[in-house]
């Protein structure tokens, strides 16, 4: 893993290192180093010249028994559209997707479990302030979208907003339990 590379860490970091990177990358309740960082590297993808972003693919959609094979197959098409070779048939997407992916992400997840890993938690101010950027985060993509030259305006935002706004609405949900 990256963290095995890096940094030596073998497992999941203890708990008060974990607190304690949170806090200071995630930040408070307005100014998250985290968010600024992700934020920019989404709008650095989406503003690429010449390139353009075919597909948002989510890391939760990849895990879902119904968007996960529906990803295997937009990932098909994103591809045969630039020329690359697809090595299967469409009907074969639900069983590649779940030999290849949902499978190997489950059973790391059962191992973690197994292993006693903690889930990492965040305060509810940090909870609020990641919901409020994301939703803010939709808002101005959707300004973009209204200000820019259609011809020009990136192909994907409708969709990008769609996840921001899951994304929120997520958040929201967890703050919603632990109140």
């Amino acid at each position: 893993s990256k963290a095995e590379a890096y940094h030596g860490q073998q497992g999941q970091v203890e708990k008060e290192k974990w607190i304690e990177f949170r806090d200071e990358f995630v930040g408070g309740t307005n100014d998250s180093h985290m968010m600024k960082e992700w934020k920019n590297f989404i709008i650095e993808w989406r503003d690429m010249k010449p390139y353009t972003v075919d597909a948002y693919m989510p890391w939760e959609y990849w895990i879902d028994e119904t968007q996960g094979p529906a990803l295997v197959e937009k990932l098909s098409l994103v591809l045969k559209k630039q020329g690359f070779p697809v090595l299967y048939d469409d009907e074969d997407a639900e069983c590649l997707w779940h030999k290849h992916i949902y499978e190997p992400t489950i059973a790391g997840e059962n191992k973690r479990f197994e292993g006693g890993w903690y889930e990492p938690e965040y305060t509810l101010n940090q909870l609020e302030m990641i919901a409020s950027e994301l939703e803010k985060f939709a808002t101005e993509i959707e300004e973009k979208m209204r200000n820019e030259d259609r011809e020009n305006a990136p192909p994907m935002d409708i969709h990008l907003v769609e996840i921001l706004q899951g994304y929120a609405m997520t958040v929201r949900g967890v703050i919603d339990r632990k109140m």
